[in-house]
């Protein structure tokens, strides 16, 4: 591919554009959208959604990761628990390679959730390297409300990611550490505390409206899941029984299994005190109206996974347009539907099975097409 031999560390879009031109392109959006695609597959950087990034394209990514890990490998930034400032940009990033690139490569650092500006100043801070010691702070237990989610498999770094997406809202003073932070929203506290070993992440959250908080947080904790392919986990609330308010594991319910008692409308029973609990007013602090609610709210067990896509690489012409359009009518037959904007591009990437050689094909010969898959399976015929 030609982006790939180019011996350059980025490109200007503009000159990604002409690039792309040169290769036969002629409309924006197609240029766009193959972009975004060799974005998708980690051949190139390009944040078309970010005001700065979008004006480059990094060709090299290994060149980006390489900087970014410089900063977060330097001893001085280290020993500042991840503090550091545009003085230390320019210290770790003196070279000619990265001095006129430091504005980008610190939003990429923001980008992949690493650092984040502290509102108001030129500091920034990267969370992976905060003190790992909990910080003592006062906090009243009384009428808490509580989630958490357990996970078969927890990826490291949940907490470090919303404390980025969500550093705006941290409370004032010393506040955040590398497991955990405080929030704030009006009149509404959280502390969210996650613990890798036993694969937890519990919510807490008192005053106020707590759901104005919580939706903000469950949105950004959505968006973190969403980037793990099959992530399993339950979100759990504690039961609110006398003997479950004392006890240091108290009986804790699957939203899930609670939901579905809200629509029998029936107790559910502590596995502690034997007692029958009201489903509807252990989910009211989660949903204004848990009955509404129980239709379409879920468990968790599976954040939602992006509609696969299928990419055929195929020449140009003769029998292979035939048996591309065959194709595309099978898959349209299983539910697989094409994207708004145009089906098919023309392109420079080589298919060494259409080409039968190892020089690129040119823009004439070489063509993709894309599909998406509406019922979420592959087609395979």
């Amino acid at each position: 591919m030609a982006l790939e031999s180019d011996s350059r560390d980025h490109v200007s879009a503009e000159e990604f554009f002409r690039i792309c031109e040169a290769h036969g392109f002629d409309r924006r959006q197609d240029m766009l959208q193959l972009g975004g695609y060799l974005h998708d597959l980690g051949i190139c950087l390009f944040f078309q959604d970010d005001e700065l990034l979008s004006r480059t394209v990094v060709l090299k990514p290994e060149w980006g990761t390489g900087a970014v890990y410089r900063a977060l490998d330097d001893p001085k930034i280290i020993r500042n628990l991840g503090v550091f400032g545009p003085a230390d940009l320019k210290r770790i990033w003196h070279e000619p390679a990265y001095a006129s690139m430091r504005a980008e490569l610190l939003q990429l650092m923001v980008r992949f959730g690493l650092c984040y500006r502290v509102p108001g100043s030129e500091t920034f801070v990267a969370p992976q390297l905060l003190s790992p010691t909990r910080p003592s702070y006062a906090w009243d237990d009384a009428d808490n409300l509580l989630l958490r989610y357990e996970y078969d498999v927890m990826p490291k770094g949940i907490v470090r990611r919303l404390i980025v997406a969500l550093h705006d809202l941290i409370e004032p003073g010393d506040n955040v550490w590398r497991t955990g932070v405080l929030l704030r929203h009006d009149l509404t506290q959280a502390e969210i505390i996650e613990d890798y070993r036993r694969r937890r992440l519990t919510i807490r959250l008192r005053g106020g409206d707590p759901r104005i908080l919580l939706a903000m947080i469950d949105r950004e904790l959505a968006a973190v899941h969403r980037s793990y392919p099959a992530i399993r986990f339950e979100k759990y609330r504690p039961c609110d029984c006398d003997r479950c308010a004392v006890a240091v594991e108290p009986t804790m319910f699957t939203i899930g299994e609670l939901m579905d008692f809200v629509v029998d409308g029936s107790g559910i029973q502590c596995r502690r005190s034997r007692t029958l609990r009201d489903a509807a007013a252990l989910l009211h602090g989660l949903y204004k109206d848990p009955v509404q609610s129980s239709g379409s709210a879920a468990s968790g067990r599976t954040a939602p996974a992006a509609q696969p896509e299928i990419f055929v690489s195929y020449k140009w012409g003769g029998d292979a347009d035939a048996l591309v359009d065959e194709i595309q009518q099978r898959m349209s037959e299983r539910g697989c539907t094409s994207p708004a904007t145009a089906t098919r591009w023309t392109t420079a990437i080589r298919s060494s099975s259409s080409c039968g050689g190892s020089e690129p094909a040119s823009a004439s010969s070489s063509c993709w097409t894309r599909r998406t898959c509406a019922r979420g399976t592959a087609c395979t015929n």
